[in-house]
């Protein structure tokens, strides 16, 4: 077990190479199904059918997330997807959430919805509901995962879903293709599909305690690599939503810098007169970043700037 995970550590690092877990795939067949004396015997192949099919799937999984982008949004319905009940009529102390059944399939359901954010998955919602009932369940349940800054965009009103999902792709300047829609009732995920084809429709099992198995068996949310700007990729968006009100005047400029929570570090780097090569790291890491574009001082640049002053100097980051 150890060099098993010293080797997955080790290959993941490395890049363009994609690790097929095989002692996985029998560990979940089980090592009697994984068996196959017969065709041992015969072929010199000792593993079952099963083994090979899994094998297949799995490869065929590994191909798709490499040449195919994972999908970006999951459009969440709330009553009977997010929580057990209706929030309209059971009100906050009526609905299924908590740590025993059935509110505790909705709550790790909230936890696997939680682990795709953490990768990048943006999540939305798009719920027939009063808004102040939906925002009562994020802000005061105490069993409730998922808060209100985990979401990225909203549609909680009684319009069409399919109309709030193309409302949302304009919102997050995103299309329909990328969005997955889950939704407990039938009646909607039909709407979905007849009005917004473009959309991937997830069909949820009536059972809510089968609700994580279906979303962790889906391929479309696979990527080859996660980088820290997918993992905030949801702040981006909220800070982008935030911009646009601002263009917009819906919001003031006072309360979009106010929103974008920036800390400011000031700290000194060293006496330039006295800089030598190791001691350039300080001021070399240092990077600035406007309009998507990283730029980090060079040496030269350290040079010149040494240069100018010989006084002590401070590095001020956002």
């Amino acid at each position: 077990m150890a060099l098993r995970s010293w080797w997955s550590t080790e290959l993941a690092a490395m890049a363009n190479v994609r690790r097929l877990d095989f002692a996985g795939v029998i560990e979940e067949i089980g090592l009697s199904q994984a068996r196959d004396g017969g065709l041992d015997m015969v072929a010199r192949a000792p593993y079952s059918q099963l083994v090979y099919q899994r094998l297949g799937i799995e490869i065929a999984r590994v191909i798709r997330q490499t040449y195919l982008p994972p999908k970006k949004v999951i459009a969440l319905d709330c009553d009977n997807t997010l929580w057990g009940g209706v929030i309209g009529e059971d009100h906050l102390s009526g609905i299924a959430l908590g740590d025993d059944y059935p509110g505790r399939s909705f709550r790790l359901f909230q936890s696997a919805l939680l682990a795709l954010r953490q990768r990048g998955i943006l999540l939305v919602l798009t719920s027939k509901n009063e808004a102040a009932d939906v925002w009562q369940v994020c802000d005061h349940h105490p069993a409730m995962l998922i808060q209100r800054g985990d979401i990225a965009a909203h549609r909680i009103d009684w319009q069409a879903k399919s109309a709030n999902l193309r409302s949302l792709a304009s919102e997050l300047n995103l299309g329909l293709d990328s969005f997955v829609f889950i939704d407990d009732s039938p009646t909607e995920r039909l709407e979905v599909l007849t009005n917004a084809p473009a959309v991937t429709v997830l069909p949820l099992p009536k059972d809510p305690a089968q609700y994580v198995e279906v979303l962790l068996q889906l391929w479309c949310f696979d990527a080859a690599n996660i980088t820290a700007e997918d993992q905030q990729r949801t702040q981006y968006m909220r800070q982008e939503q935030q911009r646009q009100q601002l263009q917009a005047g819906d919001v003031s400029l006072g309360d979009y810098l106010a929103a974008l929570q920036l800390k400011v570090n000031i700290r000194p780097v060293v006496m330039l007169s006295e800089l030598r090569p190791e001691a350039s790291s300080d001021l070399g890491g240092i990077t600035t970043t406007a309009e998507g574009m990283t730029a980090s001082v060079t040496g030269a640049e350290l040079a010149r700037i040494a240069q100018l002053t010989q006084k002590p100097i401070s590095s001020i980051s956002l």
